[in-house]
């Protein structure tokens, strides 16, 4: 039962980090099938990347 509760906990994190950095509401995370929902993070996390290595390359 721990195991399910972990990943449960770890897709309502991800709903919720999901829908702040996207500007979109947690119910829309809910409607979103699950290959939708990892695609659009996917492309968060590169865009978050790219915004990271441009901040890197300011502080050189």
């Amino acid at each position: 039962m721990k195991m399910f509760e972990t990943t449960l906990d770890r897709i309502i994190d991800d709903q919720y980090w999901l829908s702040r950095r996207a500007n979109i509401s947690v119910s829309e995370t809910n409607e979103m099938a699950e290959f939708e929902r990892l695609f659009f993070v996917s492309l968060l996390l590169k865009d978050i990347k790219e915004e990271t290595q441009s901040y890197e390359g300011l502080n050189t």
